[in-house]
């Protein structure tokens, strides 16, 4: 038969086994859930960097349709400021009637409105 404190021996020693096999599944566990939250982690934040690119390009876009945009606004309103100083500088039609001067000019301003297409 075998001795008592051999086997007290073996129990503890089987039971210390026991433990440890436990702790380490129950790590390797913890650095499995670890690497699924690191992963989810880093597919989040190429998802976020790519959606940034995204508008960024947007933008880029759009600022260089505001540009064109701004740039034709402007050349119209020059063209505008060019046609009302020819407007101003004109001298009145009937220097000495200005409801007279101002109705030739309207009525210039008109003719030359309808023969636009």
């Amino acid at each position: 038969m075998i001795p008592l404190p051999l086997l007290l021996a073996l129990g503890i020693l089987l039971a210390s086994n026991a433990a440890a096999g436990w702790a380490w599944l129950k790590a390797r566990d913890q650095v499995a859930e670890l690497r699924v939250q690191y992963n989810q982690a880093a597919n989040t934040a190429g998802l976020c960097s790519r959606s940034i690119e995204q508008i960024r390009v947007r933008a880029d876009q759009q600022t260089a349709a505001a540009r064109t945009a701004v740039a034709a606004a402007a050349a119209k309103a020059r063209a505008g400021d060019r046609r009302a100083d020819q407007i101003l500088a004109t001298p009145p039609s009937k220097p000495d009637n200005d409801c007279a001067s101002a109705q030739a000019q309207v009525d210039e301003w008109l003719s030359n409105r309808a023969a636009k297409p």
